[in-house]
């Protein structure tokens, strides 16, 4: 009896050695570890990369594939973003949207697990990768397919608006007439603005008339970039071409302060109908509108600070003018000049800048539909010292004056006053220079009993706006 229960005992523990070995994946040799092959070690990705790793194998030893991403290169629990289980027949896992932050380090591993729930396992195959930084958010021009408003431009040169975010570095603007961006007609680096944003670049060439276009901004960093935003497309206008500036000649100094501006007709694109022309005026060359001196004429309807300026031939048919020696290919404008306290011509004694471009209307755009060139070569004239205006001693008056007084001229530092009993002056009794506004006649240079003409000119300091027109001509009898 006692060997027959010695008998059972004996094949039990045989039959469940048998069926440990032929079961337990314990048992079975561990495959071979995963290698990591993307992202490249350190690599830069956006924030839902998908890491890849070779096949561990044999593929009958295993069960799974355990992934794990963390922000800490220990793998402490308290860092770890990812920790999920990959099918053993996958060597891939995309990481989902919302989980990775911009500008990040982040480390990951990979192991081949012979356990549904843990281990044993292969050594960790482990790297790391860093996100990119956030990229622009582009504001103007819009997308065409969203906004045929804003996307329908009205000049070649627009301004690129886009947002900008921490981390930017400096920026990339690329345009192009492929969604690829492999036949690029911009591609610059732009600063990082200084005033914030929105971020800015005006192209200084012409983008290629009524083409569709697609553009995008990189966010740069030496670390954590570039970083691309998306690829909006847009319609550039077909303008007219860009007038050309000839009357005044550059840098000319004048005595007219009420000079007529011309220029070579602009060309209008076939298809396209001409509307009209916009002048700009300043003394500052950045054409500030806040000068006192900032004069806008669009069409026929003048902005800024002296409303007295009048278009005298804005557009079409061009007319011969004599006054420019009888050029019919030229527009022009004219400031003209009232016998009012309120007039309007350029003050002396200053440097004037102008420009003008040109506008048409094809019919598809936004309202107002008026594509325009851009602005010509700015073109600047010194208008000379304004003349004096005299104040003693009072005109037609019967004095025998002991000082000789006007008002001072803007920019005049120096004055040369005559005093003449010839009213043509061709001779002159006093002829000379001061430096305030009056002057003190030597005692017996005026005779008793004589009718005398005076008069006054004004000069800078250093003669770059020439000598004035005279003042007007005043008399006292002695």
């Amino acid at each position: 009896m006692k060997s027959i229960k010695f008998l059972s005992l004996a094949l039990a523990i045989l039959f469940s050695s048998i069926a440990a070995t032929t079961t337990s994946p314990a048992a079975l040799p561990l495959p071979t570890a995963p290698v990591i092959t993307a992202p490249t070690y350190n690599g830069l990705v956006g924030l839902a990369p998908t890491l890849k790793w070779s096949a561990s194998t044999p593929m009958a030893n295993f069960n799974r594939y355990v992934v794990k991403v963390a922000t800490d290169a220990s793998f402490a629990s308290v860092t770890i973003v990812v920790n999920v289980s990959v099918a053993k027949n996958l060597t891939s896992y995309a990481i989902p949207a919302g989980i990775l932050g911009y500008g990040k380090i982040y480390y990951w591993r990979v192991t081949a697990s012979q356990s549904a729930t843990g281990c044993p396992c292969t050594a960790w195959s482990v790297s790391s990768f860093h996100t990119v930084i956030h990229p622009p958010t582009l504001i103007d021009p819009a997308n065409l397919d969203t906004s045929l408003t804003n996307a329908n431009l009205l000049t070649l040169r627009p301004t690129f608006q886009w947002t900008g975010y921490a981390g930017a570095q400096n920026f990339t603007l690329q345009v192009a007439t492929d969604y690829s961006f492999t036949a690029l007609v911009l591609n610059v680096p732009v600063p990082l603005s200084s005033t914030g944003n929105p971020q800015k670049y005006t192209p200084i060439v012409n983008l290629p008339a009524a083409t569709d276009l697609y553009w995008r901004v990189s966010a740069n960093h030496s670390y954590f970039g570039p970083s691309w935003s998306g690829r909006p497309i847009f319609t550039t206008p077909n303008p007219p071409s860009i007038p050309v500036p000839f009357y005044p000649a550059n840098a000319v100094l004048t005595n007219d302060a009420s000079p007529r501006l011309a220029w070579k007709a602009a060309i209008v694109a076939s298809g396209t109908t001409f509307d009209h022309y916009e002048v700009e005026i300043s003394d500052t060359a950045g054409f500030h509108s806040t000068s006192p001196y900032y004069r806008k004429i669009s069409d026929t309807v003048a902005v800024g600070n002296c409303n007295n300026i009048l278009s005298v031939n804005n557009g079409l048919p061009l007319v011969a003018d004599p006054y420019l020696g009888g050029n019919a290919t030229h527009n022009m404008y004219q400031i003209l000049d009232k016998p009012s306290p309120d007039t309007c011509p350029l003050p002396g004694g200053r440097q004037y800048f102008w420009r003008v471009r040109a506008y048409n209307t094809d019919g598809i755009g936004p309202a107002p539909d008026t594509e325009h060139s851009v602005w010509s070569r700015t073109f600047y004239m010194l208008i000379v010292v304004d003349p004096p205006v005299l104040t003693l001693p009072a005109n037609g008056s019967v004095v025998k004056p002991t000082i000789f007084r006007w008002l001072p001229s803007y920019a005049a530092e120096a004055y040369t006053i005559q005093v003449t009993p010839d009213p043509t002056f061709a001779t002159v009794i006093l002829n000379t220079e001061v430096f305030v506004p009056y002057y003190q006649p030597v005692v017996g240079v005026l005779q008793n009993h004589t009718l005398y003409y005076w008069r006054v000119f004004a000069q800078d300091g250093i003669r770059l706006f020439g000598r004035s027109f005279p003042s007007e001509i005043w008399t006292f009898k002695t």
